[in-house]
């Protein structure tokens, strides 16, 4: 494997496993305003999955794309 290809490899888990950690956290958030049933947590959690958003597809997109430049180089 070329050096570029194991960089971008180790790029794309790294995105990966930080956009599992995002989800997760929007995750447990949703969890907690469900728990409590207030609007004020509802509020909280609307609030979460509006900021997260953008970043996940960021990072997804990052992923996607250091994963196919990874298969790419391996060759």
């Amino acid at each position: 494997m070329r050096e570029t290809g194991r960089y971008a490899g180790s790029v794309a888990l790294a995105s990966l496993v930080v956009l599992c950690i995002v989800v997760g956290a929007v995750g447990f958030v949703a969890l907690l305003a469900e728990f409590e049933q207030s609007w004020t947590a509802y509020h909280i959690m609307e609030r979460t999955v509006e900021q997260s958003t953008p970043v996940a597809v960021a990072l997804a997109a990052v992923a996607l794309a250091t994963s196919f430049a990874a298969v790419y180089r391996a060759g």
